[in-house]
């Protein structure tokens, strides 16, 4: 009998959720008498069709929540509501009760609004329909809550009510923000109002590509008043043509308080023309800013490795090497991108700009980037540039014995190296253990003064066999 029993519920089961047009898959899911009652209450309001249009998702809700499908019938009587958007509201709706929460009319409201996202009934209805937003305010939401999908895992209900509210605002659609608003720290400075109106002034233009980042954000948070002020000086000088370039190089420098202040000291007396030349590049924009030492040369298309090493020259006040540039542009210009000069530990590491002339400038345009097997040797800063001409010039042995003479002066340095290397007598090969045996007797004198001195009654002697 049992076993006929037990025959017999399955069958009615599963002849009740054929009605009501409920998955099978259900019966992995649910308790048997739980879905057998859901069905039969389908089966009685004649709700199979509706069922079988609804996503899986959104009958489990039902399933929950039973009491939903009278407002559900209602709401099909009414008007024809798709199905995905109430899938999806439903879907989302998980352990809440919607009929206990919000009344029907706000409910049909919501689910009826084209401005309101299939995706984001739900939250709308939860956190944002009570304050009754207009259609462009709905529309802003809509890109916010699409921005907090896609660029961060924080969800809505980790927010404040305050913290949603800002997904209003329109400084949240532009962009500017994307990279950042997964750092929760960050959104206490986004509630503060000046912070807001920053955000705003230079975010008029959604489709602008680049953000700010967190130590931006940091900044603008920690100092938002003084950043207000001066910002508003500060674009009351630039053309309406120039703010999102301006904007670009401004936030590319990533010194937010201190740039404001140089060009409230230095936009008063600019031309038009001279604005619109400093928000070209990052080049342009800092030489405006540290003094204008590069005033007459064209630094509009200069490739990334010159802009570079002007960049450090104008930011670390290398204000001789930029005149010696000035009144070498040429020279400057020719520059290939292989040049010694333009290599960042060169400049950085191992040469004081401020030593260089304008004969080196020129001389600077045969000499190629230092091989990393020559640099692995340099153990000391600033070099002068005619060393750095020998290391580029000459195998990795002679690099190795210049270092090993630091006993010495720096012209017998190079007069020794310069001499050996006229005469190409040290091997490639040479070992450490040979190198330190030569050391020892360069340490006295050069070579040639050993072969005219004590070597001189060797007959027939060259420079090769000498050094052996």
């Amino acid at each position: 009998m049992k076993l006929l029993d037990a025959i017999g519920k399955n069958l009615s089961l599963y002849q009740e959720m054929t009605q009501a047009r409920v998955p099978y898959d259900f019966l992995k899911k649910q308790e048997k008498e739980v879905l057998l009652q859901f069905c039969k209450k389908v089966n009685q309001m004649h709700m199979g069709e509706i069922i079988a249009a609804l996503q899986s998702e959104a009958i489990v809700y039902l399933i929950k929540d039973s009491v939903f499908l009278s407002f559900l019938l209602k709401l099909n009587c009414e008007d024809k509501i798709d199905t995905d958007r109430l899938s999806l509201l439903l879907a989302h709706a998980e352990e809440d009760s919607l009929l206990s929460d919000y009344k029907y009319e706000e409910l049909y409201r919501v689910l009826t609004d084209e401005q309101i996202f299939s995706e984001w009934k739900y939250e709308y209805l939860r956190y944002y329909s009570q304050y009754g937003f207009d259609d462009e305010q709905k529309t802003v939401l809509m890109y916010g809550l699409e921005k907090m999908r896609n660029f961060t895992e924080i969800s809505l209900s980790e927010l404040s009510e305050s913290e949603r509210m800002l997904l209003v605002k329109p400084f949240f659609k532009a962009g500017r923000i994307n990279n950042i608003i997964s750092e929760r720290t960050i959104w206490r400075y986004l509630e503060q109002t000046e912070v807001q109106e920053i955000l705003q002034t230079f975010s008029t233009d959604w489709r602008i590509s680049s953000g700010l980042n967190l130590k931006q954000m940091e900044e603008i948070g920690s100092n938002a008043d003084a950043i207000l002020r001066d910002l508003k000086i500060v674009i009351s000088y630039l053309p309406d043509d120039c703010l999102e370039l301006f904007f670009e190089r401004w936030m590319e420098n990533e010194a937010l308080v201190y740039d404001l202040k140089q060009l409230k000291r230095n936009l008063p007396d600019a031309k038009n023309e001279e604005i619109i030349k400093m928000v070209k590049n990052r080049t342009s924009y800092l030489n405006f800013l540290y003094g204008n030492y590069l005033s007459e040369m064209n630094l509009e298309h200069l490739y990334d490795k010159k802009q570079d090493m002007l960049i450090y020259a104008i930011t670390h006040r290398k204000k001789h090497f930029l005149s010696v540039v000035k009144e070498n542009s040429s020279a400057f210009m020719r520059l290939s991108r292989f040049s010694l000069l333009l290599d960042k530990d060169v400049y950085k590491t191992y040469l004081n700009l401020n030593t260089l002339n304008g004969k080196n400038l020129q001389e600077a345009y045969d000499l190629r980037e230092l091989p990393s097997e020559i640099k692995k040797h340099l153990i000391e800063k600033d070099y002068s540039f005619a060393e750095l001409k020998l290391f580029a010039s000459v195998g990795e042995q002679y690099v190795r014995l210049y270092h090993k003479l630091y006993a010495l002066k720096y012209d017998e340095r190079m007069k020794i190296v310069r001499e050996l290397v006229g005469k190409e007598c040290i091997s490639q090969h040479i070992s450490e253990e040979s190198l330190d045996k030569i050391t020892e007797k360069f340490l006295q004198k050069p070579l040639s003064q050993w072969i005219y001195g004590e070597l001189e009654h060797v007959e027939n002697l060259s420079w090769h066999c000498a050094i052996r």
